[in-house]
């Protein structure tokens, strides 16, 4: 890093940094309750704001934590009391598509320390990992029947999956007028539908059992969508959709509430994947919507099924806000959107694909 630019300590200050510190202070009931009792022992009474309004703020916030504690009973499936037992990983068998790259090898090898038996499912002929626990197999989730075949070797050389990590995914920069009905019915296939084929392959033995974990990862551009990467964005937003699905049907179908589901909704990551990715430098963008580091990501995971539980993880902070751009007047999510310049940043990558210039239909000129 140049002198003249930030320090490594500003860096790492963001949105996300500061939501933490007000958690564990303004929004801690630990911490406020202190702040009337120091009030009532120098004397004030109740008639001083001094004492009545920090009891009123303590009881705004206890009545937050008290509702986000009946929201984790429900989505962990334990009781008022106690929380449910913790995953025993020594009895785990966690398959991982699209673990050859990224954050999936980061999951794979990360979860293979921890002695985890690691099933990946990638297209590369070999996994660079030096992990003895980890099984590869060559497979192109995109094809149902070949999802068949190896989920057959895979009960036969390895046994049943009990988690399933959806990870596959790939990037075809392109508009919605230049991308090549090859490249569109790819990226549904991986993205999408390799989804709808794992839960076919391996999900009854989940519901059979009435345990495991299924992990779902979308992407916050599912829900905000931008130029350049149509096909992607639809994808992701499509998982959203069968997510909530899944959760449903094992709830009234199958009656297997205790297969859970977590639906994970990242915005942007430092993987390979957006290598390509060139947004305009915006120190105050990147303190509201800080790039998420691979690592971030696998202890999301990791917690979510250490602690058993159901629901959806939009991360960093600002991605929870992105449906509330819905609520409001159409100029705000706009302007929001060409302040991120969130638009352009695979534009270059697109017409890298596409060999060809994008034009605009307003102008009549390349842009």
């Amino acid at each position: 890093m140049s002198p003249e630019g930030m320090t490594p300590i500003f860096d790492d200050f963001n949105l996300d940094l500061v939501i933490t510190v007000l958690s564990h202070t303004l929004f801690s009931p630990f911490f406020l309750a202190f702040i009337p009792i120091l009030n009532f022992a120098r004397g004030s009474s109740w008639e001083d704001s001094t004492l009545r309004w920090p009891v009123y703020w303590l009881g705004a916030v206890c009545l937050y934590h008290f509702l986000a504690f009946t929201g984790r009973v429900h989505r962990s499936g334990g009781t008022w009391l106690f929380k449910p037992a913790r995953l025993d990983w020594g009895e785990q068998i966690v398959l991982i598509t699209g673990g050859a790259s990224g954050i999936g090898l980061l999951l794979a090898n990360t979860l293979a320390v921890r002695n985890v038996i690691v099933v990946v499912l990638d297209l590369k002929d070999k996994l660079e990992s030096e992990n003895y626990n980890i099984y590869y197999y060559k497979c192109d989730v995109s094809d149902p029947e070949a999802v068949d075949a190896v989920a057959a070797r895979i009960k036969k050389e390895v046994g049943n999956p009990t988690v399933l990590i959806n990870n596959a995914a790939i990037v075809t920069p392109s508009t919605l007028l230049s991308v090549t009905p090859t490249a569109l019915s790819r990226t549904f296939a991986v993205n999408t539908l390799s989804h709808i084929y794992i839960l076919r392959a391996f999900l009854p033995h989940l519901v059979a059992e009435n345990a495991g974990h299924v992990i779902t990862i979308s992407s916050v551009l599912g829900q905000q969508g931008v130029a350049h990467l149509g096909a992607y964005c639809s994808t992701k937003a499509a998982l959203v959709a069968l997510h909530r699905t899944l959760r449903r049907e094992l709830l009234t179908v199958y009656s297997a509430p205790g297969v859970r589901t977590t639906l994970l909704v990242p915005g942007q990551v430092h993987t390979p994947l957006f290598s390509s990715l060139q947004l305009p430098p915006n120190k105050l963008r990147d303190f509201l919507a800080p790039p998420l580091a691979p690592h971030t990501i696998v202890k999301e995971i990791i917690r979510s099924l250490d602690e058993r539980e159901n629901g959806e993880r939009w991360m960093p902070f600002y991605a929870r806000c992105v449906p509330a751009l819905e609520w409001m007047p159409g100029w705000v999510a706009d302007a929001f959107q060409a302040w991120t310049g969130a638009d352009g940043g695979m534009k270059a990558a697109a017409e890298a694909e596409t060999g060809v210039a994008v034009v605009s239909e307003k102008k009549g000129a390349v842009v």
